[in-house]
């Protein structure tokens, strides 16, 4: 089986991201397991284009609508089963709105490419506190600590 992992970080790269590095954990396990892997990231991926026994792909310099058609391309390129994508809201700026279109893109651009997506974070502050998680906010004092005027 031959996958691609989306990742927009992959170390080593400027800016540390904690998906990135599990991505970067988790592709020599799947090398070892027999997958055939190829780790699509970004620009700033400062490594060799073999790592941990993977292709690494540089698509983008940023991300956005124009991105589709270069992981598209890229996922056919390289005859990819599945297309794992790893996500968080804050990993691809300015907007990650965009990537909500990339199944019907993988659909349409590359047919027979499975879209899988892996969850890191979930919403923002406005999901989390509809979820019973409470805001990220601290909440305010006590009446009894209140200044009284």
């Amino acid at each position: 089986m031959r996958i691609g992992i989306l990742s927009p970080s992959y170390p080593p790269n400027r800016a540390p991201c904690g998906i990135g590095d599990f991505t970067k954990m988790l592709v020599p396990e799947l090398v070892r397991a027999g997958v055939e892997v190829a780790v699509f990231t970004g620009e700033d991926y400062g490594g060799p284009g073999e790592a941990e026994g993977a292709k690494v792909l540089r698509l983008a310099r940023g991300w956005g609508p124009a991105s589709l058609t270069r992981i598209a391309r890229a996922a056919r390129d390289e005859k990819i089963g599945p297309l794992l994508v790893q996500y968080a809201p804050d990993l691809y700026p300015p907007s990650s709105a965009w990537i909500h279109f990339l199944p019907l893109a993988m659909r349409c651009l590359a047919p027979g490419v499975r879209t899988v997506l892996s969850m890191h974070t979930v919403g923002g502050p406005a999901f989390a506190s509809k979820a019973g998680a409470g805001s990220c906010s601290p909440p305010p004092p006590p009446s009894s600590a209140r200044t009284r005027r």
